[in-house]
């Protein structure tokens, strides 16, 4: 009987029918307000239906939405992967974090030429290498190439290790709205093309009550108002 229940419950998870949402989310969107938001609205439209969030890098989730462990991502693009189906859903603008007494720090606006030869902490490539090409890419297009002297895993490390005068960071425009942190000020950069984008990833195999019901929460809230 515990055999058979196992095998029951295994295959009630893989066709999503479970009672349980599970949603992967980038530690990489940290300030930017989104899961008190999603988890407030799927209280109220899923009823009965659970949502279990687990934190975990791009990279991992992709692992688990293909072998089942997850059924739906909220994810850092680019991503490749062909088994699953990637929909962008909002970019974020990125602006610097700089050591209030850089140089930078006089300026409001910073040009692009201004970046080429500064020390710059970045995501690490181990942990999302499509994303860490994709940022270098970004900047030579912008106009220099990025000097990265120091990788980390979060948002935070970013702007700890930049409060240390070690170099300077890029973070999402919404990060100054929530927090303010002692030693580093914003400055905008006078170049559209570097930004962060967030997407949805899914099993292109699922069709779920339950993803359908995340894809429609997910989307109301992330999705940019047009």
């Amino acid at each position: 009987m515990c055999v058979q229940r196992a095998v029951e419950a295994g295959a009630a998870a893989n066709a999503g029918n479970t009672g349980v949402i599970r949603l992967g989310c980038t530690p990489l969107l940290g300030g930017a307000g989104l899961l008190p938001q999603i988890r407030g609205a799927f209280a109220k439209r899923s009823g009965s239906v659970l949502l279990f969030v687990q934190s975990a890098y791009t990279t991992a989730q992709l692992d688990q939405l293909l072998y089942g462990g997850l059924d739906v991502g909220l994810v850092v693009l680019p991503v490749v992967r062909d088994e699953l189906v990637i929909e962008p859903m909002h970019r974020f603008r990125l602006i610097l974090a700089v050591p209030e007494r850089s140089a930078l720090a006089e300026r409001l606006i910073v040009e692009p030429e201004d970046l080429s030869e500064q020390p710059i902490v970045w995501f690490g490539k181990s942990i999302n290498p499509f994303l860490y090409q994709h940022f270098v890419e970004c900047c030579q297009r912008a106009g220099f190439t990025p000097n990265i002297v120091h990788e980390v895993s979060t948002v935070m490390e970013i702007l700890d290790v930049v409060a240390g005068g070690i170099g300077i960071g890029f973070v999402k425009d919404s990060i100054p709205r929530r927090f303010r942190p002692e030693g580093i000020v914003f400055r905008e950069i006078n170049t559209p093309v570097l930004s962060l984008e967030v997407g949805i990833a899914y099993r292109r195999d699922t069709r779920s009550e339950n993803l359908l019901t995340a894809l429609e929460v997910l989307k109301q809230i992330v999705l940019p108002a047009q």
